[in-house]
């Protein structure tokens, strides 16, 4: 049995390799599980760099379950969540490979389109860098990904109130 410390050396090893196994030609069985994934415990929300925005995902869970990912689909970074033991967090910055993954599982998306939907159009205003006003675009884009999040919550609260 591999140790979870080893489990994390080996995806950091092979993200340094170059090994990136290409979203494009997971089966629809992968697609489908992996948006269930992030439709439950996915989020996809924005950072800041300068002076424009980006879009981010992270996987979070108290579980093998975001080191399964990472080992399957081998895109980014998995690193220990400080302070919760046990909790791993899996991370796509990097913007192509978030295009590609987000592309691959948008549309087996049931929670999260609109926000991946988003994301993909901030990433296009970013990549292409071609129309006038992108920085103010993806800011905009940015602030609609935070009250969408802001609504789920709010919404998810209601629900147990109930």
């Amino acid at each position: 049995m591999v140790s979870e410390d080893k489990k994390l050396e080996l995806i950091r090893a092979r993200k340094f390799t170059g090994e990136k196994p290409n979203p494009q030609l997971w089966s629809e069985c992968d697609k489908a599980y992996i948006a269930g994934a992030v439709d439950s415990d996915g989020t996809i929300s924005s950072s800041s760099r300068k002076n424009y925005r980006y879009p981010i995902f992270e996987f979070k869970g108290c579980s093998k379950l975001p080191i399964v990912l990472a080992e399957e689909f081998g895109i980014s970074t998995v690193r220990k969540v400080p302070k919760e033991p046990g909790c791993f967090a899996w991370n796509i910055t990097d913007q192509k490979e978030l295009l590609k993954f987000l592309l691959s599982i948008e549309p087996y998306l049931r929670l999260k389109k609109n926000e991946a939907n988003i994301a993909l159009r901030m990433l296009e205003l970013l990549i292409a860098k071609s129309e006038k006003n992108w920085k103010e675009e993806t800011t905009k884009l940015s602030k609609r990904l935070s009250e969408i999040k802001e609504n789920r919550r709010n919404e998810a609260i209601e629900q147990w109130k109930k």
